[in-house]
This record gives structure tokens, sequence and C-alpha cells, in this order.
């Protein structure tokens, strides 16, 4: 379940990313973009739920004490 959090997460930025990729490239409108990029958001922060449900713990650093 870890690797499938970490696999939603990364789509979620690669939406966001292209969200803004189509904001400076493309002539879309603005609501479009909008949707794209809540959809973006929406996904990281699904895949970081799903991160969190599976026990390990979310960034690099260890254990300081």
């Amino acid at each position: 379940m870890y690797i499938l959090s970490r696999l939603i997460q990364i789509v979620g930025l690669a939406i966001t990313f292209l969200d803004v990729v189509l904001f400076f490239f493309q002539n879309m409108t603005m609501m479009f973009l909008l949707k794209i990029f809540i959809l973006g958001v929406l996904t990281f922060y699904i895949g970081y739920f799903l991160q969190s449900l599976s026990g390990r713990p979310s960034g690099r650093g260890g254990n300081s004490s």
C-alpha cells in the first residue's frame, strides 16, 4: 500500500505540474485550469492519506533524539 500511495502522490504532482505548464503555454480558460489544479492537489493528498494509513512515516528523517 505504501508504494501505491507514493505512486498516487507522484500522479498528483504530475497533474499539478501539467497545469502550470498549460497555464503558461496554452490558451485555456481559468476555470478549466482551476479544475485541473484542484484535481492534482486532491490526488496528491489522497496519496498522502493512504501513506499515513500504511504506517510508514513520511519524510526522509530518522528518529532524532
